[in-house]
């Protein structure tokens, strides 16, 4: 995420951030049956997985790149005094 922000191809105020909502998007559905050994997950369902995590990531992305204001993930502002 980072390395095509500092390229100056990609606007991502904070490229942890969307690093971290990226792995959730991957890690949450498959992780707690992985991590207590439940069941294996099959390889399709990791396919599966990965490409909804990555159609969701980038059209969040896409999305906060083109709606006006604080992009999506930023931390909600204090409004000021008489403004709206």
């Amino acid at each position: 995420m980072a390395r095509p922000t500092l390229a100056g191809r990609r606007h991502t105020p904070d490229p942890r951030l969307a690093a971290e909502q990226f792995a959730a998007l991957l890690l949450g559905p498959v992780e707690m049956p992985g991590r207590l050994g439940t069941r294996k997950i099959p390889d399709a369902e990791l396919r599966t997985v990965s490409r909804a995590a990555v159609h969701t990531f980038l059209r969040a992305r896409l999305r906060s790149l083109s709606a006006p204001g604080p992009p999506a993930g930023s931390p909600p502002g204090r409004r000021k005094r008489g403004s709206g």
